[in-house]
């Protein structure tokens, strides 16, 4: 009976240490996530200055198309194009 409770033990002790294992590895990917999110965005904020900067006049074009547009439920979402 006493050797089975020390397995028992054995086993949970395991298992939690697991847990703590798989949390942590959780933790990280939501920070690389949040990495990841912050850095597509500063892309495509400096691309789009880049295009502004470059190309003017297609950027007034394409901000008349988007007013025109209606926007869609699934839409993605891009940072503002500045004015």
């Amino acid at each position: 009976m006493e050797q089975q409770y020390h397995r028992i033990k054995i086993t949970v002790q395991h298992l939690q240490g697991l847990v703590k294992e798989l949390q942590r590895a959780k933790d990280a990917l939501a920070v690389s996530k949040i990495r990841e999110e912050t850095l597509q965005n500063q892309v495509i904020a400096d691309t789009r200055r880049v295009v502004e900067q470059e190309q003017p006049g297609e950027v007034k074009r394409w901000k008349r198309l988007a007013v025109v547009s209606p926007v869609h439920e699934h839409s993605h979402t891009y940072l503002p194009l500045r004015s």
